[in-house]
């Protein structure tokens, strides 16, 4: 029996149209502005999007395609090499966020969470990080570290 492989490791679908595909998902679930931040080849390495928060403002998230770490893990799993290309391991990555993101709305159709919940990590901070690069660093003291409480104040 062969060891399971990451999620979409063959797909033959572009970043770009991933891309596209998340976009529309975000539009239709009230992104109010949607930007893509490419590298030097053109490639899309991020998306960050707002919608209305509760204060009426809007609220900004990132999310990210680390095409990289996506790599390092098609090689550590030794699928065929056209499958660890920098291309491949583009395409993989996007693909994965565009699923990811598909399940999330589906939560939120399902009135299980809001959006804010779900991208939570991924909201931005003042200075460009997301929450979760924040919390990282320990800019959220007033987050519990590792604690489990029952949720009875």
């Amino acid at each position: 029996m062969s060891s399971p492989k990451i999620a979409n490791y063959s797909t033959t679908i572009s970043s770009h149209k991933s891309v596209a595909e998340i976009q529309q998902m975000l539009a239709q679930h009230g992104a109010r502005r949607i930007m893509f931040e490419n590298d030097a080849t053109g490639d899309p390495i991020s998306i960050a999007f707002a919608v209305p928060g509760p204060t009426g403002n809007d609220v900004a998230f990132r999310l990210p395609a680390d095409w990289k770490r996506v790599q390092a893990v098609l090689k550590r799993q030794r699928v065929p090499s056209s499958f660890s290309t920098d291309i491949h391991a583009r395409r993989v990555a996007w693909r994965i966020v565009r699923d990811w993101l598909r399940a999330q709305m589906a939560m939120i159709e399902a009135d299980a969470v809001d959006l804010a919940e779900v991208f939570m990590p991924y909201m931005l901070t003042r200075n460009g990080d997301t929450a979760y690069q924040l919390w990282q660093r320990g800019g959220l003291d007033a987050l519990p570290r590792g604690e489990v409480h029952n949720g009875q104040g």
